[in-house]
This record gives structure tokens, sequence and C-alpha cells, in this order.
């Protein structure tokens, strides 16, 4: 009988045991919900790129991007701030906007700068909700890129001839003509496919210049 009593009380504390690990189970904590995250796909941190028109190109996880700009506040969803060298404003439950001009607000998950001048520029975006406050941590990414100025334009080719002067009085007989040629590289390429700031030189005697373009620049003969 004792025996008995034993293997019973046994079985009784082992399926105790089974149910109070099986209802812990059933009672754990859910996994967190992943953060927000924003990344700065394009430009990268660091680049150097010409001057002008400059878009910021980014991916959104674990946030909706809906076009509700102005609305009410809802958990998990909103837009997105680009700014242009000013710094995000983080401060809980106020607008994150910063100087006009300076900033763009958008579901977009792209925006293009125009006519961004020379030099060293921070890029920075911000996941807001949708009445324009950061979340809550904030959010943001930056990167700075340097923009370089375009080259100069090329100087046009002259020619200018040095002699004889205009209305100059002469002996019959040889007459030799001296040039000054810049920014035109004279070349002994006769003939050959054309190249952008290279070529020679066409004298002419009582006849007029031919200029039609893409037509031979030749008179007469003699």
């Amino acid at each position: 009988m004792v025996k008995s009593f034993s293997k019973l009380a046994v079985f009784l504390l082992i399926a105790a045991l089974v149910a109070v690990a099986g209802l812990t189970a059933c009672t754990s904590a859910p996994e967190p919900t992943p953060p927000p995250t924003v990344t700065i796909n394009s430009p990268q941190d660091g680049v150097e790129l010409p001057a002008g028109d400059v878009t910021v190109s980014i991916s959104v996880s674990n946030f909706n991007i809906v076009p509700k700009l102005g609305q009410s506040s809802a958990a998990g969803e909103g837009h997105i701030h680009y700014y242009l060298d000013a710094e995000p404003p983080v401060t809980p439950g106020q607008p994150a906007v910063s100087a006009p001009g300076t900033y763009a607000a958008t579901p977009a998950t792209s925006h293009t700068w125009e006519n961004v001048k020379a030099g060293a520029h921070t890029f920075s975006v911000q996941l807001v909700n949708n009445n324009h406050t950061p979340l809550e941590p904030p959010v943001v990414a930056q990167v700075t890129v340097n923009l370089r100025a375009p080259p100069p334009p090329a100087l046009a080719p002259s020619l200018k001839i040095l002699s004889p002067v205009p209305n100059a009085t002469l002996p019959a007989g040889p007459v030799t003509v001296k040039i000054e040629v810049t920014n035109f590289s004279i070349v002994n390429k006769l003939g050959q496919s054309s190249a952008a700031g290279e070529g020679h030189i066409h004298y002419y005697l009582d006849a007029e210049p031919p200029v039609t373009p893409g037509q031979p620049a030749v008179s007469a003969p003699g």
C-alpha cells in the first residue's frame, strides 16, 4: 500500500511539473519588435561629386512610409525629412523642421537637392511621425559629401595676323604672312580624322574663306 502511494505521489509531482513548464512556455514574453532604421544608400559618406543636383536615396526598415503628412501621429508609420547642411531637430513632440530651404518632408525614398554649390555638404535624413515630430528614440542617418566645382569652360581658339599689318603698302613680289594662334594645337595631320582642339591652317589670297560647317574650307586652286 505504501509503495502504491509513493508511485502515485511521484506521478502527480511529475504531472505538476509538466503543467507548470507548459504554462511557463505559454506565458513567455513575445519577441520584441525590431526598431525602425533608415540608411542612406547614396551618396556614400566621403564621396566626391560634381557640384549641382544631388539625389539622396534611402532605404527604411520596420517602419511604414505613408502619405499622411500633417495628420495625427500613429505608431509605426510616418514619412521622411531630408536635410541639407542642417542638424536634424530631435526634440520630442516638436516638429523636426529646420530653416526654410534646408529640409524637405516627403513619403518618397529619394530626394534631389538642386544646384548645390561646390564644397563640403552634409546630407541627413530622419524618420518622423505623421505630424512631423521625431520618433522616440530619434532615427537619423547622415553623410558628408564633397562637391567639386565644374572645370572652367574651354577658351575659344583665336587667330591673329601679325604681318603684314592692315592697309600696309608693300612692293610687288613675295609676301610673307605671319600669324599667331592661341587655344588651338597646330598638328601635321592634314586629311586625317577631325579631333577637338587641333588642326592646321589654310592661307588664302584674294578669296573669301569658306566657312560652311562640315565642308572643306578650300577655295579655287591657286
